[in-house]
């Protein structure tokens, strides 16, 4: 029992300090990882923007070389010359020597630049920045003039990977190359990047293992990228994003990478950058250790509160125990107990006046049960005297027909009086139908004519269907005889008494309207308290009220209206599930 309250409170507690600990720690969370996305996005577009300020390196030397050849026509001329023609005279060597010196400073400023070549059209030599001026039908490096050949004119711009074998004996080298078409002359610049050199200097801008970087043709195929990098289908990855890359997350067999792309848009060209999530998992390490941390002693917290209060609280139910033992035995139960503080002291409270009240009920009962057992022989007693009558009146009837010889008025009288006698000495606990307790009343209506003549005229308004309901007896006749007496006979005028009975909504209800004197609000505040008052004078109409809530319930109570001068309606209704339905064929 101890380890069930144990593990209750336990779980109480954790709702009440754990669950809104780890709720803190969620929320935290949420704000220090979307901290480090924005870190790392920002980390992304420096980088991004490092390698593609490079790149713009190389095209700026591009125009810089076209500018050089649009805006000095001698060095245009004498590139011509150089190209188309064997021999140079001496100005053309010196703009031979210049042309080869600017072309091999961009090269040496910039070690991934590995080479330069300047090309016209329909010609076979070519100046390269290496070695000077070559030949296309002897020189082992051509592919690039193959591709250049094979673009489009209108392209102006253009960048692929290919591969570079200066010699024989030496292995291909791969380099990404830029084709820049001259404008005044049919030609082309183009710029040989060493791919190594150039992942070289991608890999100068990657802080930690979990950044990659790539440069992708227009195509989407991989030209370079940094040193350990992931191997992506990046042509299925783009046909599904269409407009690029932004914060992307791609989950791949050695994690989930965060991908976002730049679009350079001269050379057709993109730049992508991924970094793995494990950054932002290193990032969250030290936080969750200090969460782990607080875990932990929350529950050292949560099993020591847990514990101890389940053990003090046993202690108290102990005791509460003893102290029931001791009153069942008759013992003296302790007049003080245990400063707790808690809940228990109430319960313990509680308990003493519980059975303080339970004895106090005890002795109420049996009075109650006196009561009733004096009352049942007092009412035996006073079934004597309505015997001797009915009797006396039965012998008086028979005289009466023997001096007058036939049935006089005098006969009816005592008939229907006996009836009526009969009928009130029964079992007061038998039901009666409906259909009997009206000719009861009915009898007792002729009793009254003879005595009062004309001066109340009484009518009946009963629903056909409700005759077999069964209902206590002598309910109906102390309503009509007080609205004789007190509502017709003392209005000094003849008056109409109506009964109505009727059923609605699974009631029915009971009816007795006069149209005699009526009462004021007072009166008939005073009239409800005197029927609520079982030893008020009111005798008759006290005695339906508290038979009625006592067999039917306090919402079956008499209900009375009145208006000085008008009469007087008397009301109650009993639900028809509480009564008893046998079918009577008729009245």
């Amino acid at each position: 029992m101890m380890k069930k309250f144990f593990l209750k409170r336990f779980k109480n507690y954790f709702l009440i300090m754990l669950l809104p600990t780890i709720l803190l720690y969620l929320v935290l969370l949420f704000f220090i990882i979307n901290k480090e996305i924005n870190s790392i996005s920002t980390k992304e577009n420096h980088s991004l923007s490092s390698i593609e300020t490079n790149i713009n390196l190389v095209v700026d030397n591009a125009l810089y070389q076209q500018d050089l050849m649009t805006n000095n026509p001698q060095l245009n001329i004498s590139l011509q010359k150089m190209l188309l023609y064997d021999e140079m005279d001496y100005g053309d060597t010196i703009f031979y020597n210049s042309i080869r010196s600017i072309l091999r400073s961009i090269t040496e400023s910039h070690s991934y630049i590995d080479s330069i070549y300047l090309s016209l059209d329909a010609c076979d030599r070519f100046f390269n920045s290496k070695e000077g001026i070559c030949f296309l039908s002897t020189y082992n490096d051509t592919n690039w003039n193959d591709t250049y050949q094979s673009l489009d004119t209108s392209i102006t711009q253009w960048v692929n990977k290919r591969f570079v074998k200066e010699n024989k004996y030496l292995d291909a080298t791969p380099v990404i190359t830029f084709y820049q078409r001259m404008t005044l002359l049919k030609g082309v610049i183009v710029i040989n990047i060493d791919i190594e050199d150039f992942e070289k200097m991608m890999d100068t801008l990657v802080s930690n293992s979990n950044e990659n970087y790539y440069l992708l043709n227009g195509n989407y195929e991989i030209l370079a990228h940094t040193k350990g990098s992931e191997t992506i289908s990046f042509p299925t990855l783009f046909e599904k994003n269409k407009n690029g890359l932004q914060n992307y997350w791609m989950p791949t067999k050695d994690g989930t990478f965060i991908l976002s792309s730049r679009y350079y848009e001269d050379f057709n060209i993109t730049l992508v950058s991924s970094i793995s999530i494990k950054q932002i998992w290193d990032q969250c390490k030290s936080s969750l250790l200090l969460f782990c941390m607080t875990i932990l002693l929350d529950l050292f917290i949560i099993v020591f509160l847990a514990y101890t209060t389940t053990k003090k609280n046993f202690q108290q139910i102990e005791h509460v125990i003893n102290v029931f033992s001791e009153a069942e035995n008759n013992h003296t139960v302790p007049a003080t107990l245990p400063t707790i503080g808690d809940e228990y002291d109430v319960i313990m409270n509680n308990v003493i006046n519980m059975y303080l009240t339970t004895t106090l009920l005890n002795t109420q009962l049996v009075e109650q049960k006196y009561k009733e057992e004096k009352a049942q022989l007092y009412a035996l007693q006073l079934q004597i005297n309505p015997h001797f009558l009915f009797n006396t009146l039965q012998t008086l009837n028979l005289e009466a027909l023997r001096l007058s010889g036939t049935p006089t008025s005098m006969n009816t009288i005592i008939e229907q009086l006996s009836d009526i006698l009969k009928y009130s000495i029964a079992n007061p606990n038998s039901l009666v139908s409906l259909f009997d307790e009206i000719i009861y009343l009915k009898k007792y209506e002729t009793i009254q004519k003879y005595r009062f003549g004309e001066q109340f005229i009484l009518y009946y308004e009963i629903e056909e269907e409700l005759k077999s309901y069964y209902i206590m007896r002598l309910l109906l006749q102390p309503l009509i005889e007080n609205s004789m007496t007190h509502g017709i006979l003392a209005s000094g005028r003849m008056g109409f008494i109506k009964l109505k009975i009727f059923c609605r909504n699974e009631r029915l209800y009971f009816t007795v309207i006069d149209t005699g004197a009526g009462m004021t609000k007072e009166e008939r505040l005073q009239l409800s308290n005197q029927i609520n008052d079982q030893q008020g004078k009111r005798i008759g109409l006290s005695n339906i009220n508290q038979r009625l809530i006592l067999k039917y319930g306090a919402d079956c109570a008499l209900r009375i209206q009145s208006k000085k001068g008008l009469g007087t309606c008397i009301t109650f209704s009993i639900p028809t599930s509480d009564l008893i339905n046998n079918s009577i064929d008729k009245f």
